[in-house]
This record gives C-alpha cells, structure tokens and sequence, in this order.
C-alpha cells in the first residue's frame, strides 16, 4: 500500500506541481504526514507551503476530511484514491496555512 502511494505520489506530484514551484537550493518541498482526528489536524505544523500533505483518513469522519481540505488544501491539488469504493487516505498540496472555517 505503501508503495503504491509513494509512486502515485511520485507521478501525480511531477505533472501538477513542475510547473509551479521551483525549489531553491534553500527551499525543499516535502511529503508531510497529517492525521485527521475528531478535534485536531496531528502533524500540519511540521508542513509548509507547498508541502505535498499525506493525509491518514482513518480516524475521524468524511465531514472532518472534507473541512480539512477546504481548510488547508489547494482545491485542484486533491487526489483520493479509492480502496474498494472507500477513500481511507488523500493527498493535496499544503496551502501553507489552515483557514478558518466559518460555520452559518
């Protein structure tokens, strides 16, 4: 499973962002870990803009998932692979920080 999200990672990741970020010498864009709880996002304050975010779907529900992506993903950088008709893990590229979500 591992393996088959490093290397959609791999290609999904060369063809979108190729064209939008160039990395300096100083600057390095990585592959963050970030898991969805009921009440927090674990591991976004280690990201930084740019950042392609691995998102663990396991522990929270759809309407959490689909709160942290409007909050802090770039909307046309989602990829949800399916496993057997269900989402369990995402990746998007890190908006460089979590919006506020305004509730009506």
């Amino acid at each position: 499973m591992k393996k088959v999200l490093l290397l959609t990672l791999i290609i999904f990741g060369s063809n979108v962002w190729a064209d939008e970020h160039e990395v300096s010498g100083s600057e390095s864009i990585k592959a963050c870990e970030v898991k969805v709880t009921k009440k927090s996002f674990e591991g976004i304050e280690n990201c930084n803009k740019g950042d392609i975010l691995r998102v663990n779907g396991r522990k929270a529900s759809a309407w959490r998932h689909l709160d942290f992506q409007a909050m802090a993903c770039l909307p046309e950088t989602i990829y949800r692979p399916e496993q057997g008709g269900v989402v369990v893990d995402y990746i998007c590229e890190y908006r460089g920080r979590v919006l506020d979500l305004v509730k009506l």
